[in-house]
Parts: structure tokens; C-alpha cells; sequence
């Protein structure tokens, strides 16, 4: 539903906006969502009435519902606890001992779409949405409720009301409550993700913002009112070609529908929704793979630069400086930094680019001899290492902080069984796991690590030749020396 497990993130990325404490806000957010939901709940909107209960559909509920998919089981089970999930302990009371079985349950499913809130993120699997995980719970409560409340029932009368004679309920009673629960469930659900789609509401819960915000706002105003326009035209049809004596148009359309009209209403505007939610996932679907193919070209265009950098470039401090600012450049990466070692122990100077002098704290860990345990990791596995949101899982880092909601990348820089350092990189979270962009990093790290082998043996050959030089040049016999591939590497002017 919501999937977004770095909703906490979206604090402390506004400047300059100060709250007395988040989870204050939260916690008084919860409560008063809870009290409003104990108090709408006792509008007891009847869907079905027999001689001894009666079937209610419950419009508070929707309000834990709406902080548990926004901030996790424990914030939606306050607001359950709070009067979101508790009026039907009075409202339901003439049932005798089954209120124990069926007012529980919901607060049960607050927490469950709750905990499995807590689970999701941007790349969750399908399986992960609150529409899927709704299935095993509601078969579940469902096969509770048919064989658990007609027990309870069956107790009756409890204390609170000596007089309640009702001792059984009807399977199709049963059944009715069954599929009236299931409708309702998916209903709230699917209202729930409409409403987290808008921006001001994500706002509000301090959700970071989905793509194509401004789309989704419009996809859904649309689909509301067409959902409307059929409405109208329902209530015209019947008022025009079906009209009923003294029944004005506002009469028909408020008070005077049958509960089958009042059906295919509702209908409309259900169906019209849906239909919203469908193209809005199309629309932001097309919206993501159009981001993932801007990404790459970037990424292209930076190793490309790179690439050309290397050609051109012989001096390896200039060459990391600079190849750290192309990674940047082109909006690719956030940040890019390289650290070289000498006896697996970092030696300065350390490159970066993208930090706007945020990388002192890391320079002064790395001179400590500190390593990162990306770092490590990375030198151990000889893999690609991922860090989703460091700022959450890599808290003894220095540049966690600066790391909020984005992906953390380290690749080690090695050619030729020769290990110079490794090279970190941050990028978008959703692009992070993608394996085109793990050989697009590992190929720039391979090229860059190549270039700092070939300086280094054009050093040492030059360094060679110095020392030599005089001795070869006054040398009367032919002197040359071979690499380990035969090729000749130096020689004097009597060879």
C-alpha cells in the first residue's frame, strides 16, 4: 500500500522545518485519529437489519487503518486502542458473548496491515501490498468468525443483559457478515491507497513523494468526478423516464433511491476509482522505467567521460580528482568518492566530489586507519557491496547522515591481482539493485584501476631508465631488457 519503508526520512530533508518531536506528532496524530474514529463509528451506517442483529458497516475504522499503513502496527494499534476499533463494544453489545470474537478482530487487522507496513518498501514484491496480504487474514478471521462467534453465541445471555434469549445465528446471516467484511476490507484498502496518492496527505503523514505526484492528482480527480457523472446520469435517467409523483430530483438522488439503485450508484463511483487506481500504476509504472533509462544514459554518459579521462590523463592524482567530479556531473551518482591503500591501510589524499565539504568526517576516520564496513566487505568478497539507506543500517559510518533515503555502492579497484582502494558511490535507492548498473560501476571501477596500473608501470619504467641511462649509454655491448610477454622494454644505443 503505502511502500515506503524510508517514510522517516522525509523529516529531515525539509530545511529549516523544526517539529518539537516526530514521534510526539505521531503519538497525537494517532490519539486524535482514534477519537475521531470512536465517534464516527457511532454513526452505525445499518447494511442489514434481521429480527435479532443487525449487519453495520463502520466508517471509523478507516482511521487506524489510515495511520497503520502510514507509520506501522504500534502507531495503528494506539489509534485502535484509542476509540478507532472500541465503539462496537457498545454499539454491539445486544450480541450477547460473540462481541468478544468480533470486536477484537479488528483491531487484529489494524496491526497486521500494520506489521506488514512496516515490511514494505518501493521494491517489495506483489505479494507485499496490502491487497494481497488481506487474503490470508481474511480467510483466516472469516473461518473464525463461522466457526468461533455462533459458539459464543451460543453462550448467551451474558450478565450485561440477562434478558437476551438469542442463542444461534443463521449460516446465512453468517455468509452475508462474511462477504459484507470482505467487500468493506478491500473497499477501505483501496480508498486508503487513492488518498495516500495525493501529495498533501503524504505531506501530512510526512511520506517522501511518489512519482508522478502531479499525474496521480489528476488521474484521480478525474475518475472521482466521471464515477460522479455517472451517478448523475443514473438519477436524470430515473427522474426523466421513470419519474415518480411529487419525487423531486435532490429527493431522488438523496433519500427517495432504492437500496438497488443506491447499489449501482455506488458502483459507478467504486468502479470509476478502480479504474483511477489502474492507470494511476500504469501511469507511474511508465513513469519509473522512464527514470531507470534516464539514469542510464547517465551513467553511460559518465563512464564515458571517465573513459576519455584516462586516455588523456597521466597523472593519477589529477585522474581520480577529476574522474570522482565526472561520476557527478552528469546527475548519475549523488556522491563520489575513492580511497587508495598502501599495505591495506588508507593513504591520503582521498577523492571525492559531491559532498559540498561534508566528507571531513570520513577523511578523518580513514587517516585514523579506519576502515568502512562496505569497505571491508567489499575487499572480502571481491563483490559489489549495497547498502540500502545507510543512514538506518550503517550507523558508525561518518557520511551515514548524508546518505538519508538514498543507496550506498562500493566496488574494490583492482586489475592484475593488484588491489589500489575501492571506489564509493551513492545513487536513487531504486536503482540500486538493478545488475546493469552494478557492471556499469564495476567496468568505470576496472577502467580507473587499469589507468592507476599503467601510471604506475610507466613511473617505474621512467624511474628505471633514469637510473640506467648513463651506464647503457656508455656501454660498448648491446643491452636490452624483456618483460614476461617478450616485449622489449629497454635498451641501449649499441643494442
Amino acid at each position: 500500500m503505502v511502500n515506503d519503508r524510508h517514510r522517516n526520512d522525509f523529516w529531515h530533508q525539509i530545511p529549516g522545518l523544526k517539529f518539537p518531536g516526530k514521534r510526539s506528532y505521531q503519538v497525537t496524530v494517532a490519539l486524535v485519529f482514534g477519537l475521531i474514529g470512536f465517534g464516527v463509528n457511532f454513526l452505525d451506517i445499518e447494511f442489514l437489519k434481521t429480527g435479532d442483529f443487525k449487519i453495520s458497516i463502520l466508517l471509523g475504522v478507516f482511521f487506524p487503518l489510515l495511520i497503520a499503513l502510514a507509520w506501522g502496527w504500534r502507531y495503528g494499534l494506539l489509534c485502535a486502542l484509542a476509540g478507532g476499533c472500541q465503539t462496537m463494544w457498545w454499539l454491539w453489545y445486544e450480541g450477547g458473548w460473540g462481541i468478544l470474537y468480533s470486536v477484537p478482530v479488528f483491531t487484529l487487522w489494524i496491526v497486521w496491515h500494520g506489521w506488514w507496513a512496516d515490511r514494505r518498501s518501493g521494491s517489495s514484491p506483489w505479494y507485499m501490498t496490502s491487497f494481497a496480504v488481506e487474503i490470508p487474514f481474511r480467510i483466516m478471521s472469516e473461518l473464525g468468525f463461522m466457526m468461533l462467534f455462533p459458539w459464543l453465541v451460543s453462550l448467551n445471555p451474558p450478565p450485561w443483559d440477562p434478558l437476551l434469549v438469542q442463542d444461534h445465528v443463521s449460516p446465512t446471516w453468517l455468509y452475508t457478515v462474511g462477504i459484507k467484511q470482505t467487500v468493506t476490507a478491500y473497499l477501505f484498502l483501496m480508498v486508503a491507497y487513492v488518498i495516500f496518492s495525493l501529495g498533501p496527505v503524504r505531506r501530512f503523514f510526512g511520506l517522501s513523494s511518489r512519482r508522478a505526484q502531479a499525474d496521480t492528482m489528476v488521474i484521480y480527480i478525474t475518475a472521482m468526478l466521471f464515477g460522479l457523472v455517472l451517478w448523475v446520469l443514473d438519477i436524470l435517467t430515473d427522474y426523466f423516464f421513470s419519474p415518480i409523483e411529487g419525487q423531486t430530483f435532490w429527493g431522488l438522488a438523496v433519500h427517495g433511491a432504492s437500496p438497488k439503485e443506491l447499489f449501482f450508484r455506488s458502483f459507478y463511483v467504486t468502479a470509476a476509482l478502480l479504474v483511477g487506481v489502474l492507470m494511476d500504476r500504469v501511469n507511474r509504472s511508465r513513469v519509473k522505467l522512464q527514470e531507470r533509462l534516464d539514469h542510464q544514459n547517465r551513467s553511460l554518459a559518465a563512464i564515458r567521460n571517465v573513459n576519455q579521462l584516462i586516455v588523456g590523463e597521466k597523472d593519477p592524482d589529477r585522474l581520480l580528482k577529476e574522474a570522482c567530479r565526472l561520476l557527478v556531473e552528469t546527475r548519475s551518482f549523488y556522491n563520489a568518492w575513492i580511497a587508495l591503500t598502501v599495505d591495506g591501510r588508507p593513504k591520503r589524499p582521498f577523492y571525492h566530489a559531491g559532498f559540498n565539504g561534508g566528507f571531513t568526517p570520513m577523511a578523518e576516520f580513514l587517516l585514523a586507519g579506519d576502515i568502512p564496513a562496505c569497505a571491508k566487505a567489499v575487499h572480502a568478497s571481491g563483490n559489489i557491496q549495497v547498502k540500502e539507506n545507510p543512514s538506518e543500517y550503517c550507523k558508525g559510518c561518518p557520511l551515514s547522515a548524508l546518505y538519508a533515503g538514498r543507496a550506498g555502492l562500493c566496488v574494490r579497484l583492482n586489475h592484475a591481482d593488484r588491489n589500489f582502494g575501492w571506489l564509493s558511490l551513492s545513487c536513487p535507492i531504486e536503482f540500486a539493485q538493478i545488475s546493469q548498473e552494478h557492471d556499469l560501476i564495476k567496468e568505470v571501477a576496472g577502467d580507473i584501476a587499469f589507468a592507476l596500473w599503467a601510471i604506475e608501470n610507466e613511473n617505474h619504467r621512467k624511474t628505471v631508465e633514469s637510473q640506467y641511462a648513463g651506464v647503457l649509454a656508455a656501454s660498448v655491448d648491446a643491452v636490452m631488457a624483456f618483460d614476461l610477454n617478450g616485449r622489449i622494454t629497454v635498451f641501449n644505443p649499441s643494442a
